[in-house]
């Protein structure tokens, strides 16, 4: 519906691609129960009943998947004049690119990764920037670096965290 087409032809194109997958799981649950059902003694005597109905309830599913729910989908449903989505998609739209450009960037697949490395192979670590590391380096939890100003001789300590 989406591309176009009319809700009926919609509906008996999706019924007609899933048709071969619905029927041969179906099937291959209904052979199950042929075991049971076909089985001798006290204990198929108690089962009979149990694999007849669930073959039955199959095949019912069966003929109600390809029959009743396309058409009851092409009767209901409306194809989508605009997509309006509501603040929490938006949230976790911005929230999942952040994480993808940020490892992205620490794989060095980014100009911003590649501008980092520049930065550091220029000898600049201001606090801002966070040296890349080789994956197999990287611990999972937080780590502390302590950094070396210039101005004096001894290190001094600015932790910054990586998370």
């Amino acid at each position: 519906m989406n591309k176009g087409i009319p809700p009926l032809q919609a509906a008996l194109r999706g019924a007609k691609e899933i048709t071969f997958t619905v029927l041969s799981m179906s099937l291959s649950l209904v052979a199950v129960f042929i075991p049971i059902l076909l089985m001798g003694g006290m204990v198929g005597r108690l089962f009979r009943e149990f694999a007849v109905t669930l073959s039955v309830a199959i095949i019912v599913s069966l003929f109600v998947s390809l029959t009743t729910t396309p058409m009851m989908c092409a009767r209901l449903l409306k194809p989508e004049q605009s997509t309006s989505h509501g603040w929490w998609y938006r949230v976790s739209e911005r929230f999942f690119e952040g994480h993808a450009r940020r490892l992205r960037d620490e794989s060095g697949l980014g100009a911003a990764a590649s501008a980092q490395h520049a930065r550091r192979d220029a000898g600049d670590h201001g606090t801002q920037h966070l040296p890349l590391r080789h994956r197999s380096q990287r611990a999972s939890f937080p780590s502390r670096t302590p950094v070396a100003s210039a101005a004096t001789s001894r290190p001094r300590r600015i932790f910054r965290f990586r998370p």
